[in-house]
């Protein structure tokens, strides 16, 4: 029998992260909550996963910190990417009058900031480790009979999955709320004809270097889809560049472009080559 496929996630069960997991993986795989952004990592480099699922940037907040922290030195490839509609709910097992708290994870109380403040004014908003986590609070307090006034920012699978009422829907500030996850694992991926690559590039400090790289994907007519300047690892006042564009990494135009990138660069690296993700995660009306 085939073993399953092992998928390491930003956990616990019914976070975004697991969701998004889920959409691209199905219910066949065995899936391996961790409690940090660096333990999927971990998971992947010593085996107790064969792929593992990390935010990757969100169309709210922005790029996500801990993930480019550790792909700008990490030796793993991403072989896909996710792109997960985030639709936040409010719960709470009592009115909306008689919430007193409201918790959930600091990026989804950001999403949710104007709904907060113009329906929830006075309200104290209070962090947990995740919006899953936050959803099991409140049904854990409710059971406890000490609950009364607190409410949580989550998913409607964990609202269902925890037991917990769902007292208003959609009420994250931008309607298009994207995070996009990549996929990690060492798979080679075929050209499907609509594939996205991922570069890091170590730049010299000095006029212009940015340009003429420019100019390179320019010239094989490449379409950049993302470029995020990042602090470069134990340097000072030195960043390196995350670049993302349409095209496979075996794609002539590609190569020529790599091959053009290294004349201008200290080091170029391909961090994954992979199939355009479209959306998911979108509720059904």
């Amino acid at each position: 029998m085939t073993a399953p496929t092992q998928v390491a996630y930003l956990g616990p069960i019914y976070s975004y992260s697991y969701l998004a997991s889920l959409e691209h993986f199905g219910h066949t795989a065995e899936y391996v909550p961790v409690n940090t952004i660096a333990a999927v990592f971990d998971a992947i480099q010593s085996g107790l996963a064969n792929y593992g699922v990390v935010p990757l940037e969100n169309s709210t907040d922005g790029r996500i910190v801990d993930t480019l922290n550790i792909l700008a030195r990490a030796d793993i490839k991403i072989s896909a990417e996710i792109n997960y509609s985030i639709h936040h709910n409010l719960i709470a097992n009592c009115e909306l009058s008689e919430i007193r708290e409201v918790y959930s994870k600091p990026q989804a109380l950001s999403q949710c900031r104007n709904w907060i403040d113009h329906n929830l004014p006075g309200v104290a908003v209070c962090g947990a480790a995740s919006s899953a986590e936050a959803a099991e609070m409140i049904s854990q307090a409710d059971s406890a009979g000490d609950g009364s006034g607190a409410a949580a920012i989550a998913s409607t699978a964990a609202a269902e999955h925890f037991g917990v009422t769902i007292i208003a829907t959609s009420i994250q500030d931008k309607a298009n709320n994207l995070t996009r996850f990549a996929v990690l694992g060492s798979d080679s991926r075929s050209a499907t004809g609509d594939d996205k690559t991922l570069l890091l590039l170590e730049l010299d400090h000095c006029p212009g270097a940015l340009a003429d790289v420019m100019i390179v994907f320019k010239t094989e007519d490449i379409n950049l889809t993302w470029i995020e300047s990042f602090p470069r690892p134990n340097a000072a006042n030195e960043y390196v560049f995350f670049i993302e564009f349409v095209g496979h990494q075996l794609d002539e135009a590609v190569q020529r472009a790599i091959v053009g990138l290294q004349r201008y660069s200290r080091a170029v690296r391909v961090l994954g080559t992979y199939p355009r993700a479209t959306v998911t995660g979108v509720p059904t009306i």
